[in-house]
């Protein structure tokens, strides 16, 4: 996406009146950004001096772009603009397209980028901008036009006007929309706009936009066929309840047998409903019949529902019910449309229901779920022979004699995935035709039994595919079922098939193109399940063994020249005497942890196939080499449970000399995750075990992190005369005392720890929630100071222990300044202590409630009034009653600090705070 800002140089315009122009732009794309629930910091984005280009990231939907962001855009600009003077009013051209780049030391590349620069450019924009009252014109490119605003439910194509675009070198199609002065939808936007609107219903009164929230859905398909009764059924229904407000938590259900497009039709059906569901439209894949990877249990699923709605790792409880619990909190009030795709049974998906009122779930399965007695039901056969004979055409975009379609469509059994294969295959030779292509189905009769589910024509569409591969390709596909990963890149692939990069793109090309393999992102491609099934009947023991230990030796190598950018607190043991294979080499950190990231669910998937199929060193030998890069971005329990099922299969197979280095990873998890007990007994055996084998370095490890558990247990008793004050009865709980044990800090005493025992049996998630309001607070600091912010008021703040404020900023720059204020004498006296050689960070004894003695304390001399300050207050307005008026204390420290500040907040809300006077 770029920008650019009209008549940015005008003479009239001085420089304080262009900064301001720029600050407000920045802010209205933040809080445009955040409406259409584009992650702004997880885009990279330029300031071009009189504008901004942003990368989003390919994963990100692009419907919001034009149904949410343009609209939210012009609407803050409005805001800006009317209270500020005419030279520092601001209209915005924005350009958006789509496409690949390229990264290097300079920055990044692309015709794409050209392109989009060349759109920006555009005459006709520029008019449109001059012409029109607004604050914002926007042009698409054809691309993205065709295959994101005419495939929206939401954007009105009515309101784009085609223009042709031809600057330097480019000359192109673009799509021209005024989001606050727009064109009217009626006979001026041509025949094709008029037709695809009178297909859409108009939203009920009081119906949400689906662009107000995310959506997850995959792609709908333009060319979707049939299914008229079944649709209309589940749509009717639906719709009435909700217009009506009789909804409660409705489940519907799609079942059929494999192939017959349950989940398509389940996504269809999820476009057509969106607009009832205004808090977000998830997709969950479960995998309840892929080959060759486990159904997703229930707390996975449920982590992934979490981390999609902003809970942090550490956030997360380990116990499945805890998970649901905390799933259902963040669904409460809410209304979602959530779709569970490939689901294997009732005891999968009851936790992963939203409960409360207003919601839908959606859930595709090959069974039929009977113990779900509420639900409704929608059981797909397979398509009428009118309605896959129009699918076949569809797909192929021609005329074939109807006689040799209509055969066609017998042979394949009318089953959609049959006919979308063949389909492909037509449209791939365009000097074939239907009846040759019937004739070649009929003399088919390698149909593997395992893939039939009753049904021939699954297995002949599949043999035929693969038939038509050449030897190297065929090889491809057959190992690709060896994979355990849900999509691989070219790199992974050409380690499988022990082939060159460049050759495996152009095989895993062909195989896209034959239908046999999904690309869902852009170099990242998927075997459907059957598909995966198929090519693990064809493996040859022979010809193929070897491709899966080549794949763990690759990601063990790239993983390993990743971490050249990744710190590691002990050096990395190598379980296996072999040559190194050539790795990807990184050029920067970022690209590296972008890979690690990219790759963290397959590596894991990796790691816990190899320890179940026998090659256990390898699997213990990636997961040891991994541990760094998981541990220092926060994916404790991942980490924990992949070491857990490596050290079950090392102790299975009697294993020793990997299981001494595991436990030693291991205990180190423990000790981070607080279990300080439990790492303790670990370390214990993981020294005994690299005692016996003679391994001294593995010792130390050991022996080094055993040590540092015992420096966490007895740091309290060893450091207590620097950060008691006297008179202070440490025999008696405090309560921020406690909460440092909660957040495994050592700043505490038994009588403390004891509390928060007693505290974690009535709560049981008490310790997850002190963890959370920490990874919020250094997340919080850190993005202030890339934001500029060098002081902090942290109002609430308890001991200031385990990575707070000042140390956090002070690792980025140590003349950070920093005030803490707290209204318990104890936590003061302590932080008194504690902060007591510090030049830059002190505390204030005050109450939240009494702004003016907070700003009247000397110690507030520490922050410069003349700069922006960071004012914190985490988990600490829950506990400010109704009766002294937060809403307007709030608003007093905003009157009180700098312009420029920014405010943080992190609390607990019970039942529904979201009041008028909320946003």
């Amino acid at each position: 996406m770029a920008v650019d800002i009209e008549s940015y140089g005008d003479p009239d315009r001085t420089t304080p009146h262009r900064l301001t122009i720029r600050d407000g732009l920045d802010h209205a794309l933040r809080r445009a950004f955040d409406e259409a629930r584009v992650p702004w910091f997880d885009c990279r984005h330029e300031n071009t001096g009189d504008g901004t280009f942003v990368l989003i990231p390919a994963q990100v939907s692009k419907g919001p772009l034009v149904e949410t962001l343009p609209a939210a855009l012009a609407r803050e600009l409005r805001r800006h603009n009317e209270t500020h003077r005419p030279q520092e009013r601001i209209r915005v051209r924005v350009a958006l397209h789509a496409g690949e780049v390229a990264y290097d030391d300079q920055g990044v590349t692309g015709p794409a980028i050209n392109r989009t620069f060349r759109l920006l450019d555009a005459p006709p924009l520029k008019t449109a901008l001059a012409e029109s009252p607004g604050t914002l014109a926007l042009i698409t490119s054809a691309w993205f036009f065709d295959e994101v605003v005419r495939n929206s439910t939401v954007a009105d194509i009515g309101a784009f006007r085609s223009v042709q675009v031809s600057v330097k070198e480019t000359a192109t199609t673009g799509w021209i929309s005024l989001p606050d002065h727009p064109y009217s939808s009626g006979a001026a936007a041509g025949s094709l706009t008029s037709t695809v609107r009178s297909t859409q219903q108009p939203a009920a009164a009081g119906v949400g936009d689906p662009g107000n929230a995310g959506s997850t859905l995959p792609r709908d398909v333009p060319v979707f066929t049939g299914r008229v009764d079944e649709l209309h059924l589940l749509t009717a229904t639906v719709a009435a309840a909700a217009e009506q407000n009789t909804l409660g938590t409705a489940i519907h259900v799609v079942d059929g047998m494999p192939g017959v497009g349950k989940t398509t039709f389940a996504v269809h059906a999820a476009y057509q409903l969106a607009r009832y569901f205004p808090d977000g439209q998830i997709f969950l894949e479960l995998h309840g019949h892929s080959a060759g990877q486990p159904a997703v249990a229930s707390t996975d699923a449920l982590a992934s529902l979490l981390l999609l709605r902003g809970v942090p790792t550490l956030a997360i409880p380990s116990d499945v019910d805890d998970r649901a619990r905390l799933w259902r909190e963040k669904m409460a009030g809410k209304r979602i449309l959530l779709l569970l795709d490939d689901a294997v049974g009732d005891e999968q998906i009851r936790p992963l229901l939203p409960g409360g009122t207003g919601s839908l779930v959606l859930i595709t399965s090959r069974r039929r779920l009977e113990s779900i007695a509420d639900a409704g039901r929608v059981s797909l056969d397979t398509l009428s022979p009118k309605d896959a004979a129009a699918m076949f055409d569809r797909y192929t975009f021609g005329q074939h004699d109807p006689d040799a379609v209509d055969e066609l469509m017998r042979l394949c059994e009318y089953l959609p995935l049959a006919i979308s294969l063949t389909a492909g295959r037509l449209r791939c030779h365009p000097g074939w035709t239907a009846r040759q292509l019937a004739g070649d189905l009929t003399r088919s009769h390698n149909r593997l039994k395992t893939l039939r589910a009753d049904n021939r024509s699954v297995a002949a569409a599949f043999d035929l595919s693969y038939r038509d591969l050449n030897p190297h390709q065929q090889r491809l596909f057959r190992r690709l079922g060896l994979f355990p990963g849900s999509n691989i890149d070219a790199e992974a692939a050409a380690a499988l098939d022990d082939t060159t990069v460049e050759t495996a793109r152009e095989h895993l090309d062909v195989l896209y193109l034959n239908h046999l393999l999904d690309e869902p992102a852009p170099g990242r491609y998927r075997l459907h399940d059957l598909t995966r099934a198929y090519s693990r009947t064809l493996t040859d023991p022979g010809a193929d063994a070897g491709a899966f230990e080549r794949l763990l030796d690759h990601y063990i190598d790239t993983v390993r020249a990743a971490h050249r950018f990744v710190h590691s607190a002990t050096p990395r043991l190598e379980l296996i005497v072999r040559a190194p294979i050539p790795a990807r080499q990184f050029a920067t950190e970022s690209e590296a942890i972008a890979w690690l990231s990219a790759e963290r669910t397959t590596i894991g998937a990796c790691i816990i196939s190899g320890a179940t199929n026998g090659e256990i060193r390898r699997a213990a030998e990636l997961a040891i080499a991994f541990h760094p890069f998981l541990e220092q971005h926060g994916h404790w329990l991942d980490d924990h449970r992949i070491h857990q099922a490596v050290l079950s299969a090392e102790q299975a197979a009697g294993d020793v000399t990997a299981e001494a280095a595991t436990l030693v990873d291991l205990g180190r998890l423990q000790r981070l995750l607080g279990s300080f007990h439990d790492a303790a007994k670990t370390l214990a055996r993981a020294r005994g075990l690299h005692s016996e084998l003679g391994d001294r370095l593995g010792e130390a490890n050991a022996l080094d992190e055993a040590g540092l558990v015992q420096l966490e247990l007895a740091e309290t008793q060893r450091r207590a005369a620097e950060w008691v004050p006297p008179g202070i009865d440490t025999t008696k709980p405090s309560s921020s005392r406690t909460y440092d044990y909660l957040l495994g800090g050592a700043h505490n005493f038994p009588a403390d720890r004891e509390a928060a025992e007693q505290a974690e049996k009535i709560m049981p998630g008490i310790r997850d929630v002190a963890r959370l309001n920490r990874t919020f607070l250094v997340r919080v600091v850190r993005t202030l100071m890339d934001l500029g912010i060098r002081q902090f008021l942290d109002i609430g703040s308890g001991i200031p222990t385990v990575g707070n404020v000042h140390q956090i900023a002070g690792e980025i720059d140590p003349r950070c300044r920093v005030v803490y204020v707290d209204r318990d004498p104890i936590a003061v006296a302590h932080s008194k202590m504690l902060l007591r050689t510090s030049e830059h960070a002190t505390i204030v004894h005050a109450d939240f409630t009494d702004p003016d003695g907070i700003f009247a304390d000397p110690e507030m001399h520490r922050l410069d009034f003349g700069e922006p300050i960071g004012l914190l207050m985490v988990a600490m307005l829950h506990w400010i009653p109704d009766a002294s008026d937060p809403h307007t204390l709030l608003a007093e420290y905003r009157r009180r600090v700098p312009a420029g500040s920014y405010c943080r907040i992190k609390q607990r809300w019970v039942g529904n705070p979201v009041g008028g006077s909320w946003s």
